[in-house]
């Protein structure tokens, strides 16, 4: 207990003894459990004590904790697996079908092609992953080169198989393998494709009215799917089919590439403003951004703020950043008490320019009441 002071509007003082305010403990860390040893703990099976138990990490996230070849630290690849526990199957690769069956060339919209893509997509998600499929298809106002997202990033057919390296190789006249995979898993030969599309990815040619027609006498320009060269999307400079028969589409899974941050000191965070996109963690490279010094690894969002050093430590924005009980929760601190973070179970400040942290009417921010001899205001004068 302390004994205080207490003023009252007759001049006279009451004492009175109020409990200490008391010295706080910071709480134990959470470790979690590894069965599969790879550095990774299940986030849902956590043990909270001071030391690391057997079979425990610091680190959780872990999707798969029976297989070590599954966790956050894994580079994903093809194979329709969530390899790096991020949420997302085959993040990077961008998926590419032909659809199992033909459809009408009067579809309207090339968000109707769209469609149909999706459709397929996701009837078959045991083949060929989740995600934004689209059409690779043209008309008079929209190209594929502009209605489809490019990645730095593979190409794959349903059977994992690399057509593309990246979109410039995609477009540039000549595939590694040919497209003919439907999104069943099954490959086809010399089907016929709607593009209206040359291999760069630009409009080519009339196409059924802008692919609302099914006029035999009106024609455009197709693909063929077992191509591995530029007729894979334009089979013939002019256009040659007619529009009264139903055909294939191509369809290309959008670009899901991860961000990562150059991380120069290799303390596991990077620079914000220093980041490129990839499919899979490029060498100097993390997930983890907020490093305000990427040139001091003692220096970064997980390390712990010094506070006699003039330097912003944790990168929270503060120097020497102290934190002070806020018993009132007035958004003033008791300078009676500073602690260096803010993992704590209870109101915290970073100021402590409250006078009495018991009452909240009494801080900074309050009006002074000039005839009751208190400092509401904290301003060292009853009145001002």
């Amino acid at each position: 207990m302390k004994k205080v002071l207490i003023p009252l509007a007759s001049g006279l003082m009451l004492a009175a003894c109020l409990p200490e305010t008391p010295v706080p403990t910071k709480p134990d860390p959470y470790w979690y459990r590894d069965a599969d040893a790879d550095m990774f703990g299940n986030s849902n099976d956590s043990l909270q004590q001071k030391t690391q138990p057997d079979g425990y990490v610091a680190n959780k996230g872990d999707c798969d904790d029976d297989n070590a070849q599954i966790n956050p630290g894994i580079t994903e690849i093809a194979n329709n697996v969530d390899q790096d526990c991020d949420g997302t199957i085959d993040n990077g690769f961008n998926y590419i079908f032909s659809t199992s069956t033909i459809h009408s060339t009067d579809f309207g919209a090339l968000e109707n092609a769209d469609i149909i893509c999706q459709q397929h997509a996701d009837s078959t998600e045991s083949i060929v992953p989740a995600g934004t499929y689209k059409a690779w298809i043209s008309n008079s106002t929209e190209s594929a080169a502009d209605r489809l997202v490019p990645s730095a990033n593979p190409y794959v057919r349903s059977d994992k198989v690399i057509i593309a390296n990246n979109w410039i190789d995609l477009t540039d006249g000549t595939l590694i393998d040919a497209i003919a995979f439907n999104e069943l898993g099954t490959g086809a030969a010399d089907l016929h494709v709607m593009t209206g599309t040359d291999y760069d990815g630009t409009y080519l040619a009339t196409n059924c009215n802008d692919w609302t027609s099914t006029d035999a006498a009106l024609q455009f320009t197709a693909g063929l799917d077992n191509q591995g060269d530029k007729k894979w999307t334009n089979w013939g400079a002019a256009p040659n089919h007619n529009c009264g028969n139903a055909y294939l589409l191509y369809c290309i899974r959008q670009s899901d590439d991860g961000i990562w941050y150059l991380d120069s000191d290799d303390d596991g965070y990077g620079a914000t403003d220093q980041s490129i996109n990839a499919a899979s963690k490029p060498d100097g490279y993390v997930t983890l951004n907020g490093d305000c010094n990427d040139t001091d690894a003692l220096i970064s969002p997980a390390a712990v703020e010094i506070t006699t050093n003039d330097i912003d430590d944790n990168c929270d924005g503060n120097i020497d950043n102290k934190w002070y009980i806020d018993n009132d929760s007035d958004g003033f601190g008791d300078p009676s008490i500073e602690l260096n973070d803010t993992d704590w179970s209870f109101p915290l400040v970073n100021n402590n320019d409250d006078c009495d942290d018991t009452n909240p009417l009494i801080n900074p921010d309050a009006t002074d009441d000039s005839v009751n001899d208190i400092d509401e205001n904290c301003d060292g004068i009853d009145g001002q």
